[in-house]
């Protein structure tokens, strides 16, 4: 039972990021961007299971990227890294959301937007991390009041 739930919240998140990444498509991709559905991404310091469905969620949304193949098949696993990370210190969640976004940051710099665009590598970096690390600490003051209903029992 205890399995089938998480399999369930884990595909719910997934699906919630990849729709407000699809809705909000102009604004989700490119150098200066501002994807929403990080905000979901503070779920990491709660339960490791929603690190999966981050990084399931990231590659659905991905799917509509103008960067293609290189945006899903590399940034959900910068995105499971970085979460996995964040929530081995999720004591510390402050250095966490960091850690987190600089991670993912740098994957964004280099992969979709470096390696796809050909953007430089310095132009991009700061103006992704800013956006990252607001939409992490928003995530985090958002979801800490729910923070009983998000953990799960073990």
């Amino acid at each position: 039972m205890k399995s089938t739930r998480r399999v369930v919240i884990s595909a719910i998140i997934a699906a919630l990021y990849m729709v407000l990444t699809v809705t909000l498509n102009p604004i989700s991709f490119g150098p200066l961007q501002f994807r929403v559905a990080n905000v979901l991404m503070a779920l990491m310091f709660f339960d490791i299971d929603y690190c999966f469905g981050l990084a399931l969620g990231v590659f659905l949304g991905n799917l509509t990227s103008p960067f293609g193949p290189i945006d899903w098949l590399v940034m959900p696993f910068v995105t499971l890294g970085g979460s996995l990370l964040a929530y081995l210190v999720r004591k510390y969640w402050y250095i966490g959301v960091i850690i987190w976004a600089v991670i993912t940051s740098a994957g964004v710099s280099l992969f979709p937007l470096g390696i796809g665009a050909q953007l430089p590598f310095w132009s991009t970096f700061p103006m992704i991390l800013v956006a990252q690390l607001l939409a992490g600490y928003c995530g985090y003051t958002l979801f800490k009041p729910f923070s009983k209903l998000l953990v799960k029992e073990k």
